[in-house]
């Protein structure tokens, strides 16, 4: 091959060998440049699928142009023998660059951005390169950064014995020898065990090079192939800091979100890897962040040591004129201190130092725990509002920038936890989401004896960072729910890290750490009101509705120890409103509210128990006041325009979700809302755009049957029912979601049997709820319209005049029973029905492509109707 001429190259040398390619330098003789030429290996030439890889993957490196991407240049085949010609980088591999103590701090994180800013390239093209490793990267002489083989070296995954908790590698599956392909220390949790891959999966392998880089060695060890395979899918992350004490916490906690064993907690996209990796990159040049090394141990000299005083003298002095004038002044405090005026905040998930389990659920709860407390205080600051930690976790944030796209946060607060027998570390960070740049960081550190004062401290200390004033009322209100005893805040705060998880696994452990708690401390407050919340979430997860009695009764208990804790009526309100006590509802959250006026929570749980109970214009008016006292909380626009909505008012629920999705353009439930109004309004083609736009941002059930739903309505039934069947499998137990699949079934003559199994689900989960809530009328017509399906005319239409009976006022109520009167040949009621959810804001259109209801609309009396309310409506 050497010394020999192939298509218009000259070969000159070998560079490298691989199991999935020979590596060349050449001379292009057209250009007169120097190339290098990569080709399939003899043996694999006969291999139809490693030869279409091979092609089809350099096709698709070739269509990236991007500095810290190896160039391809052309793919010729000669002789039967397949060639990429790429650009041939002087320079040395990481792999070789990497001493055994790892790389400086500086070399590190420089590297670090070219590899994140090349990989957020490659994946905003959809490629996922899945063989991240040192060897795999090049450093040019000139200090740039370039990432090799895309896609190319890619080995089968393992086979998994769940049952034997071991792993098995299938002989062709080895680790393939040579320098540009694959090893197993790089490879995610996710590529061993054989599941789909995404961009996260190279996030993963880049971590583990990130590692090896500041500490000179992969965290992943194993004495064979097997245990190192077991290390990286069960074993525990190792703690950079224990390897080298001088990493920034900033990129300690990077690290740590990298290197996460669970995909959903890792980095979402490599593009707020990047910005983080920038930020910490600032902040260490800056000298915000730590030094990479230790400072000079000893006394400085008597001489030195005088000057320095006299220094710090000129400086004081200089510092307290600023801070004069900064105080007199708004804008050159904002300027001072760099903390903009009006602070909308994210509390991110903070980093477990270590990783082990409990520590993990306490880093949750913290989380949680922070964001209630900072909440509490938006009643005394007008310019402060805060991210409630369900949008945090159900966007899986873990990055500023992030937070800014998705929420529209302008400041994020992250952080780390570090415990130890005895001690608990705790570092806080204040980031400007705007420029990452981190504007304050805090660091405490507490004798386990002393946990139970650690809540008052971090909000005391983040006060401080975000210029917060605490008066005597708001220090009266965070120190009311404190526990006597440090082993009790510490199951707390436990207790709330596994109740934000979704299985009943984590809803057991909640209850035994929060009942440990109360054990603990009789007379803590927050643990019997989570205790509460819990047992709620319980009966929610399992329909039992022996948690309901349990639920309220700690509520109630919670309010015995201290009725001054808006937090704890709204958790209270939620249980009565879900059982149906909607006057008891009403009374709580209007408590809720005198204690804390701008509650989001409390508008919200209002505003939907005036709802249930038929009180339009009460529901109105606090969704509008809740907007109007948060004008730029997107949660407080969806309620809204949620309202909007069921009211068959689309002209005004359209102005605010398009305005939702102006404020946070990044957030899926903005678009799926849209979408919904657009649909109503007839907008069909919008509405489809919508629905995609969010399900491209974030897949959800409500997106999968919405679009679904469009397509159902457009007699486009085929389209429609993998769309309804990825709904279900993400909502198994939604009653709706089901019955929205049985009527995309029923298209079709050959799903009449699918159809019938998918209604009969949906009847049984909206049966469960009816066992806690009996005048649930929203699922008592749904049941009805189910059995309508079924063709179970008798027990539909008994069942809907219960519901009728219940809320005559309801949209969705009245539109079920139109349709379910129709199916049984109730025609007079059908009518009757259609006029009264005309009058409850049901769309037009809607009524006028329903397949339900094609036989009415050909009724002289139907025709009657839509004209008479067509000209109530001019």
């Amino acid at each position: 091959m050497v010394g020999s001429i192939v298509s218009h190259y000259e070969v000159l040398e070998k560079l490298g060998e691989g199991g999935m390619g020979l590596v060349y330098r050449a001379r292009d003789l057209r250009l007169g440049r120097m190339v290098a030429l990569k080709a399939l290996p003899e043996e694999h030439n006969l291999d139809a699928g490693r030869k279409a890889r091979f092609v089809g993957e350099a096709k698709a490196a070739s269509a990236l142009n991007h500095p810290n991407i190896i160039t391809v240049y052309e793919i010729e085949t000669v002789d039967g023998v397949d060639y990429i010609a790429m650009e041939l980088v002087q320079g040395e591999t990481l792999r070789q660059r990497i001493g055994p103590e790892g790389l400086r701090l500086s070399d590190a994180l420089n590297y670090a951005t070219q590899i994140a800013s090349g990989l957020a390239a490659a994946h905003a093209a959809g490629i996922i390169h899945r063989d991240i490793k040192p060897a795999n990267i090049m450093i040019a002489k000139t200090g740039l950064v370039k990432l090799l083989d895309f896609g190319l070296a890619q080995m089968q995954p393992p086979r998994i014995d769940a049952s034997a908790n071991t792993l098995t590698m299938p002989p062709e599956a080895q680790t393939i020898s040579g320098a540009l392909v694959g090893t197993l220390a790089y490879m995610s949790p996710e590529q061993i065990q054989g599941k789909k891959l995404d961009q996260r999966s190279d996030i993963f392998s880049f971590g583990v090079v990130l590692f090896q880089m500041l500490v000179g060695q992969p965290p992943f060890k194993g004495t064979s192939d097997f245990g190192l395979m077991y290390e990286i899918v069960h074993g525990p992350t190792p703690s950079v800091v224990d390897k080298h004490s001088g990493i920034p916490p900033g990129l300690q906690r990077i690290l740590g979100t990298m290197l996460e064993k669970d995909v959903d907690r890792r980095y979402r996209t490599s593009e707020d890897l990047l910005e983080d990796l920038k930020q910490v990159t600032r902040e260490w040049e800056s000298g915000v962040a730590p030094p990479s090394s230790p400072p000079p141990r000893g006394p400085a000299p008597r001489k030195w040591r005088w000057l320095a005083g006299s220094a710090l003298v000129g400086l004081l002095a200089v510092l307290g004129v600023l801070g004069w004038i900064a105080a007199r002044s708004p804008y050159i405090s904002e300027w001072f201190s760099g903390v903009p005026a009006e602070k909308k905040i994210a509390v991110l998930p903070f980093l477990n130092v270590g990783g082990a389990g409990d520590t993990q659920a306490l880093c949750d709860g913290i989380m949680e725990a922070l964001t209630s407390e900072l909440t509490q205080l938006e009643q005394f600051h007008g310019s402060l509002w805060v991210v409630p930690s369900t949008e945090v976790r159900r966007e899986r944030l873990v990055s500023a920038a992030g937070a800014r796209r998705v929420l529209g946060a302008n400041l994020v607060i992250s952080g780390s936890l570090q415990r130890d027998s005895q001690h608990v570390h705790l570092t806080a960070s204040l980031v400007d989401a705007g420029t990452l740049r981190q504007l304050s960081s805090r660091t405490i550190e507490k004798p386990f004896a002393e946990f139970a004062d650690l809540q008052e401290s971090v909000v005391r200390e983040i006060a401080k960072m975000l210029d917060l004033e605490l008066g005597s009322q708001e220090r009266q209100i965070l120190a009311a729910g404190q526990p006597k005893a440090a082993g009790a805040y510490d199951l707390y705060l436990q207790a709330q890290g596994y109740l934000q998880r979704r299985n009943v696994a984590d809803l057991d452990r909640a209850i035994d750490l929060f009942e440990r708690a109360v054990a603990q401390d009789p007379n803590y407050v927050l643990a019997y009101a989570g205790l509460g919340e819990a047992y709620w979430k319980k009966y929610r997860a399992t329909s039992d509705s022996h948690w309901v009695e349990l639920a309220e009764r700690n509520c109630n208990r919670a309010l015995a120890l201290n009725d001054h804790l808006a937090p704890v009526y709204v958790a209270l309100g939620i249980v009565q409103e879900g059982t149906g006590k909607h006057e008891d509802a009403i009374r709580t959250f209007q408590r809720a509210l005198e204690l804390d006026p701008i509650n989001a929570s409390a508008h919200s749980e209002l505003g939907n128990s005036y709802l249930a109970m038929g009180k339009l214009e009460e529901a109105e008016s606090i969704y509008k006041k809740a907007a109007q006292l948060r004008p730029n909380d997107f949660t407080s626009m969806d309620d809204l325009g949620l309202f909007y909505y069921g009211r068959g008012r689309a002209k005004d629920a359209i102005k605010i979700f398009q305005r939702m999705t102006e404020l946070v353009p990044d957030n899926s439930s903005g678009y799926t809302n849209l979408g919904a109004v657009y649909w109503m309004d007839a907008q069909y083609d919008n509405a489809a755009i919508s629905y995609e736009k969010s399900l491209a941002l974030r897949p959800t059930a409500s997106a999968y049957s919405s679009l679904g739903t469009v397509y159902f309505f457009l007699d486009r039934c085929p389209e429609a029912v993998p769309l309804m069947e990825k709904a279900t499998e993400i909502l198994p137990k939604n009653d709706q979601v089901w019955a929205n699949l049985g009527d995309v079934y029923g298209c079709s003559p050959s799903g009449k049997e699918k159809a019938a199994q998918a209604y009969r689900r949906a009847i049984q989960l909206a049966d469960e709820l009816l066992l806690v809530n009996p005048k649930d009328a929203e699922a008592l017509g749904r049941v009805a319209l189910y059995l309508a399906r079924l063709g179970e005319k008798g027990d539909a239409v008994a069942k809907t005049k219960q519901a009728v009976q219940l809320a005559s006022t309801s949209r969705s109520v009245m539109w079920n029973a139109a349709l379910t009167y129709e199916l049984a040949d109730q025609r007079d009621l059908a009518l009757e029905a259609v006029k009264s959810a005309l009058q409850s804001g049901q769309p037009v259109q809607e009524i006028s492509h329903e397949p339900a209801l094609s036989k009415l609309r050909l009724d002289p009396r139907y025709n009657r109707l839509m004209a008479d309310y067509a000209g109530k409506a001019q």
